[in-house]
């Protein structure tokens, strides 16, 4: 038992020193003055990509509209132009059925 106690003490005063070491090295860095115009520069830079991407954002959904407005323009001229010989057909059809009551219309009244 005494060897795997042993062992997570020697990863964790490992990591004790790790630790203490970065520390160390962000004191010594921190004092240096890129590092400081980093600190400030750095959050701007991330303001400035959000503002990049949503103008992507937007020119993205800028298209879309376009493509749709252009998509419903074309079916309704689509529409209009189907429209029109189905509208004749129908008509057509209606005539037929118009001639064919006519014809049951005369034969009933033949019967009276």
């Amino acid at each position: 038992m005494p060897v795997s106690l042993s062992v997570p003490i020697q990863v964790q005063q490992i990591a004790v020193r790790c630790f203490q070491s970065n520390i160390r090295t962000l004191r010594c860095v921190a004092k240096w003055i890129w590092w400081k115009l980093l600190c400030r520069v750095r959050p701007l830079l991330d303001v400035n990509m959000d503002d990049q991407r949503l103008r992507a954002r937007e020119d993205e959904i800028m298209a879309l509209r376009r493509r749709l407005k252009k998509s419903e323009r074309e079916r309704n001229e689509l529409s209009q132009t189907t429209d029109i010989p189905e509208t004749k057909a129908h008509l057509d059809q209606c005539k037929v059925t118009r001639g064919a009551l006519e014809k049951q219309l005369e034969e009933e009244k033949q019967k009276v």
